[in-house]
């Protein structure tokens, strides 16, 4: 295992006057002589010190809140990479948009101008810095899974995947690490910054945070591979001004847990910005009652539904609800018109909430039965609901999914018509009205990880702030809107 203490050598000694907008957040504003220049100092900081001494195999996770410094630690790697290996050095930074990653580019360019002078060539329109003593690095922004055939045949024993919280799918990260590979030797590190929020946050999470020490090696369950979860948070970095700190403090007025999350880097204390202030874990979220009790037997007049959101390469998606007739469960009451999602079933794959498994429709079909068995709920009791989508053909010589579900013996109504911003607002009311003992709300058990995972942690659409993101794992949001929007035609509660 390779380890190097960092911080000496020419870090810490590359200073050059360069413009401000070059050295925002890695700059000391003091040069007297010259009113429009400032003077970069690359000297790591505490946290970046740590980061960097890490052995050199292992993959990085640098998370946590704004301006600790991350983007910076990696840019430092870079620098490394490139001074100790030289010509065998090749090194990818990606991030979402060419905006983005102009902005990168610009920042390395002041860099390696300053300890290299023009013999740092740049070539601005493949965005590669090919370095004096040979080393190589390359910038590409990754919007979807095809920016990356270009890729197809290219080595880098570094790849930097910044801002991965933007992305919903992380999979696409993945089938970049078939880039990882170094014939010459030189130990390859696959290094991701993130923040929390975004639409990445639950896969993020899920995957590389909860459950996860700080600071300690542990095994990526995808890829096999060590990596290193490196949390940082404002006060991790000395050089930001005090205005900066000032300005993410002022959020906690709107929003706390965002302000904790972007101070802080607290990834339990945001919450999607669609149902920021309507969800809360202390209202809407309850004890899972146990099965065993058949919970919903006595009285009998507890409604029970089901409903699918299908998917095959995303997720499908089945949440059941037993709908109130005004009693108590787990401790809690529920007011009469209430939903109590209790279970869920879910194709997505452990550590990618936004992919499916392409499980058919038979196997689905089995998991909805057996669930129903598990509570004691027979099949004609319970009213199932699909998206009204699946009850048409997709092909002359393919038969409907509905159709399909019920050659497997589970039979669904179609759900309502129309645009999903329609459904929303019945969603977001009955979970602001959960708890108040009077009107009726959304209540989720404990029990529903795949909902408690992702639908608190949608953000609202770009285009249509009506809505909630399109590119995120929304699935159980749209099942749970089918949910609470849809009257089937009959309910047969009697027990058979």
């Amino acid at each position: 295992m390779e380890r190097e203490e960092f911080g000496g050598g020419h870090l810490g000694k590359v200073r050059q006057q360069v413009s401000p907008g070059a050295a925002s957040h890695c700059s000391s504003y003091s040069n007297p002589m010259m009113q429009n220049t400032a003077t970069i100092d690359i000297a790591p900081t505490l946290f970046q010190a740590r980061v960097l001494s890490l052995p050199l195999e292992w993959d990085l996770l640098l998370d946590g809140g704004r301006g600790g410094g991350k983007t910076y630690a990696a840019i430092l790697e870079v620098f490394r990479r490139a001074e100790r290996w030289g010509a065998q050095s090749r090194t990818l930074i990606t991030r979402r948009t060419q905006g983005a990653l102009s902005e990168l580019e610009h920042e390395l360019l002041s860099i390696f101008r300053l300890r290299y002078g023009t013999a740092a060539r740049h070539n601005a329109n493949e965005h590669v810095f090919r370095l004096p003593n040979g080393a190589y690095v390359e910038l590409r922004n990754l919007e979807a899974h095809k920016d990356l055939l270009p890729l197809q045949g290219k080595s880098f024993d570094c790849i930097v995947a910044e801002e991965v919280g933007q992305y919903a799918d992380l999979s696409m990260f993945d089938f970049l690490r078939g880039c990882l590979r170094s014939a010459s030797g030189v130990p390859c590190r696959f290094i991701m910054t993130a923040n929390p929020g975004g639409p990445g946050h639950a896969a993020i999470a899920k995957r590389f945070i909860f459950g996860r020490p700080a600071w300690a090696p542990v095994t990526d369950p995808v890829s096999g591979r060590t990596y290193v979860r490196c949390p940082s948070k404002l006060t991790d970095n000395p050089r930001l001004p005090e205005e900066y700190g000032a300005q993410l403090a002022a959020i906690a007025k709107v929003d706390p847990g965002l302000a904790q999350a972007w101070i802080d880097g607290d990834w339990t204390a945001v919450a999607g910005d669609y149902f920021g202030g309507v969800f809360d874990e202390a209202r809407n979220v309850v004890a899972p009652p146990d099965p065993a009790d058949r919970p919903f037997s006595q009285p009998l007049n507890w409604a029970i539904r089901y409903s699918c959101d299908w998917g095959t390469t995303a997720p499908a998606v089945v949440l059941f609800a037993a709908i109130s007739p005004g009693a108590e469960v787990s401790g809690t009451f529920m007011p009469k018109g209430s939903f109590f999602i209790f279970d869920e079933v879910h194709t997505a794959y452990p550590e990618d909430l936004n992919r499916g498994t392409r499980a058919p429709v038979s196997e689905v079909a089995a998991d909805i039965l057996e669930a129903l068995a598990q509570w004691g709920i027979p099949p004609r009791r319970a009213s199932g609901i699909l998206d009204c989508a699946q009850f048409a053909s997709q092909a002359s010589d393919q038969a409907a999914v509905s159709d399909l579900f019920r050659q497997e013996g589970v039979h669904f109504w179609p759900s309502v018509k129309g645009r999903r911003t329609a459904r929303l607002p019945k969603l977001r009311e009955l979970m602001q009205a959960a708890g108040d003992g009077t009107r009726p709300g959304l209540f989720v058990s404990a029990r529903c990880t795949y909902f408690l995972n992702t639908v608190p942690y949608l953000g609202r659409s770009q285009r249509n702030p009506e809505d909630c993101q399109t590119d995120g794992p929304d699935h159980a949001l749209d099942a749970a809107s089918y949910l609470v929007s849809t009257e089937p035609p009959r309910l047969i509660r009697r027990v058979i």
